[in-house]
């Protein structure tokens, strides 16, 4: 992976342009993580990236949930998730593992490391970045939300605020039996 990591994007695209055409058509030419991952495939498995996702169903497993909270529940959730992170040390962390970091593009972007990071570099101060990792937050949230309301099978499944896990299993359970 080091290796294709360190192509420049120009010669993943050419690679892809050459020896996998429909890839090469579908995928985001700026989106150097794309563009690894199907390059990584094609020459770990001598296969176009292509072949192989034609064989994928995009059917999802059976009895898969989708877990949905009011968009205020899962905000004031969001909220008290990523300010526990901070009062737990996510900035010293983030310095304790820079270095490594560092070596890894994809853990670079990572919610939160990416913001802290961006911190450290004296891009914004400390509660801006606080802000900016729950409003990024909320928006993956968002984006999976939608991505997993459009795979076919998906089970949606309302939680309520104040209910407890061992409940919502209890009646995902239910639903299966």
């Amino acid at each position: 992976r080091k290796e294709v990591e360190a192509t420049e994007t120009s010669e993943l695209v050419a690679e892809l342009r050459e020896k996998d055409e429909a890839t090469y058509r579908e995928i985001d030419r700026q989106n150097k993580r794309r563009l690894v991952r199907a390059v990584e495939v094609l020459r770990q498995t001598g296969k176009p990236f292509s072949a192989q996702r034609a064989n994928w169903t995009g059917k999802v497993p059976a009895n898969f949930f989708l877990i949905q909270r009011e968009p205020e529940d899962l905000r004031r959730r969001i909220k008290e998730r990523v300010e526990g992170m901070f009062a737990q040390g996510l900035v010293e962390e983030t310095r304790a593992i820079l270095p490594e970091l560092g070596k890894n593009k994809t853990a670079q972007q990572a919610l939160g490391y990416k913001q802290v990071i961006e911190h450290e570099k004296g891009e914004r101060d400390l509660p801006e970045t606080l802000a900016l990792v729950k409003s990024r937050t909320w928006q993956f949230a968002r984006r999976q939300q939608t991505w997993f309301r459009k795979m076919e099978g998906t089970i949606p499944i309302g939680v309520f605020r104040e209910e407890k896990p061992a409940h919502t299993a209890r009646r995902i359970l239910e639903s299966i039996r």
